[in-house]
């Protein structure tokens, strides 16, 4: 899968192997998320990316309006499950 928009980079993010070895492994709060794609983006292997999400930094680190538009979206067509802690 090509990753030609932020959207794509965050299913594609959410769907690889987690720190566990499995594949779809939940992520636990959305501050942690924030961070970890965060990170993921500093290695600058998707510079456009990284200026698309725009972080910002905010009380808990990293902050990214555009992630948070995404995945409501993604939510909103079940691509992706939201669910309390």
């Amino acid at each position: 899968m090509a990753v030609t928009s932020s959207k794509d980079f965050l299913l594609a993010f959410l769907f690889a192997p987690g720190a566990g070895g499995v594949e779809r492994e939940p992520i636990r709060g959305i501050t942690r998320f924030e961070k970890l794609v965060f990170l993921v983006l500093r290695d600058n292997r998707f510079p456009n990316l990284s200026r698309e999400f725009g972080y910002m930094p905010d009380n808990f680190g990293p902050f990214s309006d555009r992630l948070q538009d995404d995945l409501e979206a993604l939510a909103g067509i079940r691509l992706v499950e939201k669910s309390p802690l």
